[in-house]
Formats: structure tokens, sequence, C-alpha cells
């Protein structure tokens, strides 16, 4: 199972690169957005929906429960300032799209926040897609900061914790991590 995760992460990191690798080429000129929308390429206004589509085409969720997820993505990616890309690989990886996901240490949601950090980051309903992800892309844009934008050690400090990635000066070497 823990070989199967860390694949799992490998191909939605390699996938979420591509995808930014996409959006970054992307021939669309920023003037050609309106002034006061935000300022953001058309490729990626229905990316994540592609994105979450071809990764979780079995989860069991309803095409409802589908688009509730892609706006939460959406919305928290503009609040937060963190690409719904990396928020839906991040998703993919921890829970596989699945919102009532529960982990053996007790993490929660589709971003299985644990139960302590859900409280820090103001989740009163961890089982929400929109609190869930919001709260990851909180968490995620904090963490970022905190790593200086060093995107390996931001995802490295949300799957192990940061204080384990501040002991260890770099990814600690725990097999979910690696």
């Amino acid at each position: 199972m823990q070989k199967r995760m860390n694949r799992v992460w490998l191909n939605t990191l390699s996938l979420f690169a591509g995808f930014l690798s996409t959006v970054m080429t992307s021939s669309v000129r920023l003037e050609q957005c309106q002034p006061k929308e935000p300022v953001i390429p058309e490729l990626t206004k229905e990316a994540p929906m592609l994105f979450l589509s071809s990764l979780c085409p079995a989860n069991g969720a309803g095409e409802l429960e589908q688009a509730e997820i892609v706006q939460a993505l959406q919305s928290a990616a503009l609040s937060h300032g963190v690409e719904a890309e990396l928020l839906a690989a991040v998703m993919v990886a921890e829970s596989g799209c699945q919102s009532k996901a529960v982990s053996p240490a007790g993490a929660q949601g589709l971003m299985q926040l644990m139960p302590r950090t859900a409280r820090y980051l103001g989740v009163t309903h961890p089982y929400s897609p929109k609190e869930n992800v919001n709260g990851a892309a909180k968490y995620l844009a904090k963490l970022r900061k905190d790593f200086q934008g060093n995107l390996e050690l931001t995802l490295a400090a949300y799957n192990a914790g940061p204080k384990s990635v501040r002991r260890h000066g770099r990814v600690p070497p725990l097999r979910e991590t690696k």
C-alpha cells in the first residue's frame, strides 16, 4: 500500500508539473483580461475540472459533488494564491478524491487535514469539500511562505509536518515523503 501511495504522489506531482508547464506557456495574453477580473489565463478556468476528472474518474462522486470540489478548488486557489492544479494534485495524493476519507493517523477529508491542524486553520467541518480545501490552501500558502517558495519542502511539510522538515533541513527520510 505504501509503495502505491508513493507512486501516486510522484505521478500526481508529475502531472501537476505538466499542467504548470502548459499554463505557463499558454499564448493567452494578460492584457486580454478585463482589469477588474482576476488575471487568470483562460486555460486554468477549466483545468481543475479536467485534471480532477482525469485523476478521479471512479471516485464514486456524482457530478454534483465533483462540481462542488472543483468550485472549492478554484475558490481556495483565488483566495490563497495557491494553484488549483496543485490543490487537486495534493487532494488526489492524500485522499484519492474521497471527501469522507479518514487516514489511520486520523487525517480527515479531501485534503487529509489532521484535526489539530484543521482547528488551527478554522475548519469546523472537515468533511465539507469547501472548508477542507480552503483550509488546505491556506495551510499550503503558509508553508510555501515559510519554506521560501520551495515546492518540494512545502509538500514535504504538508505531508510530514513542518517541524519534521525543519529538524531534517530537507525532505524527511520517511517512507511517506520520499
